[in-house]
């Protein structure tokens, strides 16, 4: 299976929704996929094979932190690198906008997600009680830094 991640587009929303329906007990509504997509600071990428998207993630960044507020995949094309792709990209994508920090949040039972955020150098921070429901459940803070490019960070003798 060929993927390939890019830019999300108005034309895969309604895919994006079927991944969300699959992926979340509480899915992100058609109009909330659409703004999140068109608001300032946003990243938002698919990974798409063979035209269908099999996967997306949502990222939204401010000056230089960012928190990536979704990642799903399809549910047949689950464990085969899909997620990982996704994540991949969103963080060289930060990275290369200067991002230094970034964070995210996912559901303490979800070990999966967990394992390979760990493995892409994410760690646990803190832990919300009861922030999901349906089911009730704790959330999982994580955090990574990021090595943004040099030209990043003006020297002294470019600054006023």
């Amino acid at each position: 299976m060929e993927v390939h991640i890019e830019q999300m587009r108005p034309e895969h929303l309604p895919e994006v929704a079927e991944v969300a329906r699959e992926s979340f007990s509480h899915p992100w509504s058609w109009l909330s996929l659409r703004q999140a997509m068109d608001s300032p600071g946003s990243l938002a990428r698919v990974a798409l094979s063979e035209g269908r998207v099999l996967g997306y993630a949502f990222a939204k960044r401010v000056l230089d932190e960012a928190e990536i507020l979704a990642l799903a995949v399809r549910e047949g094309a689950r464990r085969r690198g899909v997620g990982r792709a996704l994540a991949q990209e969103v963080l060289r994508v930060l990275e290369a906008s200067c991002v230094r920090t970034v964070r995210l949040e996912v559901r303490e039972s979800n070990e999966a997600a967990r394992n390979l955020y760990g493995q892409l150098g994410f760690r646990a921070v803190f832990r919300r009680a009861g922030y999901y429901a349906s089911p009730r459940e704790d959330a999982v803070l994580m955090k990574k830094e990021l090595r943004p490019p040099v030209a990043c960070f003006p020297t002294s003798a470019q600054c006023p």
